[in-house]
């Protein structure tokens, strides 16, 4: 049985390392990988990493998840009634104060997971199997984040809420438009491609905030031990991304002098996904 397990293994490696596998592998968007780490695979090694997982679940992803939506919804819906038309400025900070809970407990038991094999020595020896180091890491990335279904609900929330969005901003605007008795085409196109890009943030934000959380979780698990506590460096790196990120957007906006919500909604957006890019190379190479 054992003999056979380990040709499935290999086997599911051997289709994996297909030129037109590696090619897609190199050019996978973070929405891509997001989605396919939320997904269980079904081989060998799941077994022992989920049953070491399971001693690290102290608190369900999902609720805590949905309780700290709760709160964040309540504070930008106060904040509105101060800041009024200057929120949209803001909706990348709520955005990934929405990712902050369940990234926080992925990093955690990523880092939990990884530095449990590592000290047991089990983590060099599932590196020599043919499929390489980076398959154990991104099968423990799978194993957190499909633990409970959390990143497919949580997915599944960041498209309803972008759906809404679109829907409540195109008949806001519609009305406005019809008490209109001339159309500026131009700001018409700059308000739709705001409209745009603020539906597309929402659902990509949380799936880039879930592959960092991995690939700091994944970095952080496989390092020595020091004095520094693991997973409070990789939760500094993860807020230090994050607020560099907004921070970076907002100044390119101001350098280009267009003050526009889709080129901060875009420049955030790229500058994520060139980071996840480099990070993910970095991390996940053998």
């Amino acid at each position: 049985m054992q003999r056979l397990r380990w040709v499935d293994l290999t086997r599911a490696q051997n289709a994996n390392s297909r030129p037109r596998s590696r090619l897609a592998q190199r050019f996978t968007t973070s929405a891509a990988l997001y989605e396919s780490l939320g997904k269980h695979p079904h081989h060998p090694v799941v077994g022992q990493l989920s049953r070491h997982n399971r001693s690290s679940r102290l608190v369900p992803v999902l609720p805590a998840s949905l309780f700290c939506a709760l709160l964040v919804f309540a504070a930008a819906a106060h904040s509105y009634t101060i800041l009024s038309s200057n929120l949209v400025w803001s909706l990348p900070l709520w955005l990934m104060l929405l990712s902050a809970c369940p990234c926080a407990i992925w990093m955690a038991r990523i880092v939990a997971l990884l530095s449990r094999q590592s000290r047991a020595g089990r983590l060099d020896e599932l590196s020599l199997i043919p499929a390489g180091r980076s398959f154990i890491l991104t099968i423990a990335c799978q194993v957190v984040l499909s633990e409970g279904d959390a990143a497919w609900w949580l997915r599944m929330l960041r498209r309803w809420l972008a759906g809404l969005a679109l829907l409540l901003m195109l008949v806001g605007m519609g009305i406005a438009l019809a008490s209109l008795q001339q159309i500026d085409w131009r700001d018409l196109s700059w308000l739709l491609l705001d409209v745009l890009l603020l539906t597309l943030v929402i659902p990509l934000e949380g799936a880039q905030s879930g592959v960092l959380a991995c690939l700091l979780g994944s970095a952080a698990g496989t390092f020595s031990p020091g004095a520094l506590d693991r997973t409070s460096a990789a939760f500094a790196l993860f807020v230090l991304l994050q607020a560099l990120s907004y921070a970076l957007a907002m100044a390119g906006a101001v350098l280009l002098n267009m003050p526009r919500l889709w080129l901060v909604c875009g420049l955030f957006l790229l500058l994520r996904e060139l980071a996840i890019v480099k990070m993910w190379r970095v991390v996940m190479r053998d």
